[in-house]
């Protein structure tokens, strides 16, 4: 689903560069592509190893473990029973033991990103007059698909499968149909798990003065300007805790996307929209 190069094509470009740094470093591959001989044929083709998709968390570790030279494999302590594990980081079972079973695969759901791919798709939705759009469209519901099937929730991610090959086929009356109940059906997941891992279990800080606000707002914007990213994270972390009017925290959220995904002209974007909404906020 790569633009220009698929997977396969990439390994190559790579194995053809000379002086890389990263010349000896295994590449996996990733895929929902798991029928019989898939993976004997990608490694034929130069693959070190094989990941098929949903991603099982313990699978990804063992491989990353296996991998990795031994001298950077630490023990990391287990703090609900004070023993000591090896792995990359010490597993939550003794806090998840006593969940139902069901629930235990959307733990660790990141909602915000959840919510902002919503945001994203709605946009390329919106859009799907213009070629390019559904190409768009197409990527972005692949990538819900995937997230769907990874915390369990399937009728979503065969929702997004319909829509995914309706727009590969240039289905345009299935997009536009079927669209509008996904989205509607994605979003409901957070008011079906509400209180559920503390999602919105809690409201959020009271905006007293927007002008306060602004401040980290722009601040935000300068320091994605300058790529300091530690701070862009922690001004982000502080916006995040306020709660808004809905057109408000609709662009917090997708200030909040385009700063994880280290798009400075997007934020700035953003950023200059969000202080004019403050600012009317503040006049009123």
């Amino acid at each position: 689903m790569m633009p220009k190069m698929d997977g396969v094509e990439t390994l190559h470009h790579i194995k053809e560069l000379s002086g890389c740094p990263c010349q000896d470093t295994p590449v996996v591959v990733l895929t929902a592509n798991a029928v019989s001989g898939a993976k004997e044929k990608y490694l034929s083709e130069g693959f070190d190893d094989f990941l098929s998709k949903p991603v099982v968390p313990e699978k990804l570790e063992n491989m990353i473990k296996k991998m990795l030279p031994e001298e950077l494999l630490k023990e990391a302590a287990d703090r609900s029973s004070g023993t000591n594990q090896t792995g990359i980081g010490a597993k939550k079972e003794s806090a998840l033991e006593n969940l139902p079973e069901e629930l235990l695969q959307i733990d660790g759901l990141d909602w915000q990103y959840a919510d902002s791919a919503a945001d994203k798709l709605e946009r390329f939705y919106g859009q799907i007059v213009k070629p390019e759009q559904l190409e768009q469209y197409r990527i972005q519901v692949h990538a819900m698909k995937g997230l769907a099937a990874t915390v369990g929730i399937m009728p979503l991610s065969g929702l997004a499968k319909v829509l995914e090959y309706a727009a590969r086929d240039g289905k345009i009356d299935v997009v536009t149909s079927v669209t509008p109940i996904f989205l509607e059906e994605w979003r409901s997941y957070r008011r079906k798990l509400q209180g559920v891992f503390g999602i919105e279990d809690t409201a959020g800080k009271e905006v007293t003065d927007y002008s306060v606000l602004q401040a980290l707002v722009e601040m935000l914007r300068l320091s994605m300007k300058e790529l300091d990213i530690d701070q862009a994270d922690r001004l982000v972390g502080q916006l995040l805790e306020y709660e808004y009017p809905d057109e408000i925290d609709q662009n917090i959220r997708r200030l909040a996307e385009a700063v994880t995904n280290l798009e400075p002209e997007e934020t700035e974007r953003l950023a200059e929209l969000l202080i004019g909404q403050m600012g009317r906020q503040t006049d009123a």
